[in-house]
């Protein structure tokens, strides 16, 4: 998924002004993430999507929710640019607005008074390895700019009291993440474990949150049967989505 954009079947992405190229992660994410059944009579729904990066996630939630109004945020100019270009050339421009700023900052980012439905991320997940020496890649892959406990403490200024939280990590970064979700208040209410092919251990885990407690649906997923060929879980899950 190098190339300069990807192209989806209702929306195409640019991405070569971002440092984070459309993945498996994100797609995952916006094929995973639900509107919380609290909103679905909303008139409006309001989704937030944090580190939105090239805007794929937010897009995908546009297209699964049609009455959903999105803020996409990032801290990275180049790509709220070229997030708002992809939004502009989608067809759900009307529902979508990007906004440039620092999550933790919310006297300046103008998300003070609002509160979401559902909040989506992509987070930075690297903690201890070898940055970068591209700075725009670092901050979008490195918890040096946003750690999991800045991430929290935002979603839980900023979720309503009966909406979700939702996530995409790899497995290393599960527990710390389970344990600043604990320490803020929130309650695990879906995972969903992936592996890469039927034989590996999983590699990312989907995880959604609450503010109260709940019973949580445990799941499993993987990507690929045999090489290049998509499992009929990932088919399915992506299937309106894909060429």
């Amino acid at each position: 998924m190098g190339n300069s954009y990807f192209q989806f079947k209702r929306f195409k992405v640019q991405q070569e002004r971002c440092a984070m190229k459309v993945g498996t992660d994100g797609t995952l994410l916006g094929a995973w993430a639900l509107l919380h059944p609290t909103a679905t009579g909303n008139v409006h729904p309001r989704v937030l999507d944090i580190g939105t990066g090239t805007g794929v996630v937010a897009l995908m939630m546009a297209q699964r929710y049609e009455k959903a109004e999105i803020t996409a945020i990032d801290i990275d100019g180049d790509a709220v640019s070229q997030a708002r270009e992809n939004v502009i050339a989608s067809p759900f421009a009307g529902r979508i607005e990007v906004v440039e700023g620092d999550i933790r900052n919310n006297q300046e980012n103008g998300l003070r008074e609002k509160r979401f439905n559902t909040i989506v991320s992509n987070p930075p997940y690297f903690r201890d390895s070898l940055k970068c020496p591209d700075s725009q890649r670092t901050v979008a892959r490195h918890t040096t700019t946003l750690t999991f406990a800045d991430l929290i403490r935002s979603v839980v200024q900023l979720l309503t009291d009966d909406g979700e939280f939702s996530l995409v990590i790899p497995s290393e970064g599960k527990a710390d993440m389970e344990a600043e979700a604990a320490l803020a208040g929130l309650f695990k209410s879906r995972e969903c474990a992936v592996k890469t092919t039927p034989s590996k251990p999983p590699r990312r885990y989907l995880m959604a949150f609450r503010k109260h407690p709940c019973k949580v649906e445990m799941t499993e997923g993987v990507i690929e049967t045999a090489p290049k060929v998509r499992s009929p879980w990932y088919e399915e899950l992506t299937k309106d989505f894909y060429l």
